[in-house]
């Protein structure tokens, strides 16, 4: 059972998929339901973290997501990747 929580809080997601791809980014998939308090979770940034019964099998940052009728398809990418990905460095 996948235990999906954003800023420490059950949302009632569920896990769609989790990619991890070589030497590169890995991002994980929820769908949440398409209601107000949801739709602004996805409009800033959540530290988010997916469990396996109990066991912490992935931990990132809510980035966004895309919206459907009835459902919202939430985005959460490695927060390794996503703040690099942001930062210029010299």
């Amino acid at each position: 059972m996948y235990e999906i929580l954003i800023d420490n809080k059950d949302v009632g997601a569920h896990l769609v998929k989790i990619v991890e791809e070589l030497n590169g980014s890995e991002i994980a998939y929820v769908l949440l339901e398409n209601n107000l308090e949801n739709r602004t979770l996805v409009n800033q940034d959540h530290d988010a973290s997916i469990s396996y019964f109990g066991e912490e099998v992935f931990k990132g940052t809510l980035t966004g997501g895309r919206f459907g009728r009835g459902t919202i398809r939430g985005i959460i990418r490695n927060s390794v990747f996503y703040k690099l990905s942001q930062k210029t460095f010299t």
